[in-house]
């Protein structure tokens, strides 16, 4: 309640040049250490840095809520956090198999104190994702859900890169030689 109620006054961020890799590896071990179960969780990075500005001690609680659902409401079924640099854009991607998320309530579940009513028996106050979605918007980023019941959900977080990011080269293959 308190890091929602202080984000209401826009706190200012400690922001750094970050790799992403290393903060998405970091929320993961966090995820698989405080996990009362240990589910399968696939880690999927680019072999090239993806640098962002951010505060990564903001960050990475932002990514813990996302992982922390997860877990919770996908059971044993395995989750994909994956990373990719798209264009000026980093996305982060966390993908269960779970029970999926009914389309009536897609539209709701970054609302502050929003409980799907099937998940009033799991642990948690609705505060995690409305916490995230502020952290991701004060990085400038956006934070989106997708689902279908039985289909599991997947929550993606895009964050702006700054210009001078490497990006990602496309080596054009050599034309053919042509003797005549």
């Amino acid at each position: 309640l308190l890091r929602l109620a202080r984000g209401d006054e826009a706190p200012a961020l400690s922001l750094s040049a970050e790799d992403l890799r290393e903060v998405v590896r970091e929320a993961v071990a966090a995820a698989r250490a405080f996990a009362d179960r240990a589910p399968e969780i696939t880690v999927e990075v680019p072999e090239m840095p993806v640098r962002v500005r951010v505060d990564r001690q903001m960050l990475v609680p932002a990514i813990d809520v996302l992982l922390d659902n997860a877990v919770k409401y996908a059971g044993e079924a395995p989750i994909t956090v994956s990373l990719r640099a798209e264009g000026d854009q980093a996305v982060i991607r966390v993908a269960d198999r779970g029970p999926g998320i009914a389309p009536e309530h897609l539209p709701h579940i970054f609302e502050r104190f929003y409980r799907v009513e099937t998940s009033r028996t799991t642990r948690g106050s609705g505060l995690g994702l409305a916490i995230a979605k502020q952290i991701v918007a004060q990085h400038g980023g956006t934070i989106a859900a997708e689902s279908a019941p039985g289909q599991g959900a997947t929550f993606t977080i895009t964050l702006p890169r700054p210009e001078d990011a490497p990006r990602p080269s496309i080596e054009a293959e050599p034309a053919p030689s042509s003797r005549t």
